[in-house]
């Protein structure tokens, strides 16, 4: 929202003509938003925000048919990616390695529909994530590969073939309840990790085939980065001023319907976000806390109506767990609610805080977290991300 500057006059008597002057106060220009080129975190010599164009598409992704001909995740959705380097939320795959520059990671899922069919939360469903790393020269690629595997349970690593110039290793393990499938795939500074992960009844299903997992893993290391964004005037008005205490990381415009699936929009809401064809996804790190991972995404809506009573999902699961949310409306000019995710697997520790929230059009999605290992957050980390989430939907909604 424009503010307005007002121009005081204070007459001042002159000796000549009687003429009256106004001197005037000099306005202070409000903070503009921020653009697509801000969100400039490097890797592979550019930036995060273009290399999001070597993973592959929502098409490519979902099956094809019931046999996944093509594709890995029938009715595949949600989209979401995350950069993390030395300096930034750094944990997970291959981050430990001195050798580490930074990675992308990206992910999909069918846990949303599975469990609007469900008609509550889905206890089978099966999920695809890349990680696509940047590795410094001297690294010993065979064995950063073999240690990754080893952290799983049942993990078993294939022979490597070479395939399109990159080298290729398969890998299996039974995890956490999951079956997974895995192809690592490594060609120049670029090392990638494919992930395909079957649960509950979808486990020895159609999804996940190996063949289809290597081509999308393969596809996003020897595809090249795209040298602009794509479509930005479809989120003009959708990219807010940067609140103070974050730093614009990453950028993703994506199609709005299988962006929000996975969040479970009533039918009104989903009729309100067909406003426009793309929202857009963001990645923010957070002052004094590296080790946090805060990523949001704002749609336009048509109506805040349907939006309003949604925000408070914001404590429904959409998978069986055992997590709990506390549930409190979020402070500020925005309408909606941010919960408190705590695991009592992690002995009851907080693991994430998220958001929905709605203003001025906008309907808004934010999720703080911290990547390393152990997952759960302290009692700072708890604190730091809700302001930084109230900070971030008060910025979206006053524009």
């Amino acid at each position: 929202m424009a503010r307005i500057s007002r121009t005081w006059g204070k007459p001042v008597a002159l000796a000549v003509a009687g003429l009256v002057v106004a001197s005037t106060v000099p306005a202070v220009a409000a903070p503009a938003p921020a653009t697509p080129a801000d969100f400039d975190a490097p890797i592979f010599g550019t930036t995060a925000t273009l290399t999001e164009g070597r993973m592959p598409t929502y098409a490519q992704v979902r099956c094809s048919d019931a046999r996944c001909t093509s594709g890995v995740v029938p009715g595949a959705e949600g989209g979401a990616t995350a950069y993390v380097s030395t300096t930034v939320a750094r944990g997970g795959v291959f981050a430990e390695s001195p050798y580490f520059v930074a990675k992308l990671n990206k992910h999909w899922s069918n846990s949303g529909s599975n469990a609007e069919t469900a008609g509550g939360q889905a206890e089978g469903y099966s999920t695809f994530t890349i990680n696509l790393a940047q590795i410094l020269p001297g690294a010993d690629i065979p064995a950063l590969v073999a240690a990754d595997v080893a952290k799983y349970d049942g993990g078993t690593l294939g022979a490597p073939t070479t395939v399109a110039g990159a080298t290729v290793w398969p890998a299996t393990a039974d995890h956490r309840k999951g079956l997974w499938s895995m192809v690592y795939v490594s060609k120049g500074d670029a090392l990638a990790r494919g992930v395909c992960i079957q649960y509950g009844n979808e486990r020895g299903s159609a999804t996940c085939p190996v063949a289809n997992l290597q081509a999308l893993t393969v596809g996003a290391v020897v595809t090249p980065a795209s040298t602009q964004l794509a479509e930005q005037g479809s989120i003009r008005g959708l990219v807010p001023r940067t609140p103070a205490g974050l730093t614009p990381i990453l950028l993703n415009i994506e199609p709005t319907k299988p962006l929000w699936a996975n969040n479970l929009p009533s039918p009104a809401l989903e009729r309100s976000l067909a406003k426009r064809k793309n929202s857009v996804a963001f990645q923010y790190g957070v002052t004094r806390f590296p080790g946090l991972l805060l990523d949001a995404k704002v749609a336009a809506l048509s109506s805040e109506n349907p939006a309003r009573p949604w925000t408070k999902t914001i404590c429904t699961f959409t998978v069986t767990t055992d997590a709990t949310c506390d549930l409190r409306r979020i402070k500020g000019p925005a309408f909606g609610y941010i919960g408190v995710t705590s695991d009592p697997a992690k002995g009851g520790k907080p693991t994430s805080v998220n958001s929905h929230f709605t203003g001025s059009g906008k309907l808004g999605d934010v999720s703080c977290s911290a990547l390393r290992t152990e997952g759960s957050m302290t009692p700072e980390e708890v604190a730091a991300c809700t302001k930084a989430i109230t900070a971030l939907a008060t910025a979206v909604v006053s524009q």
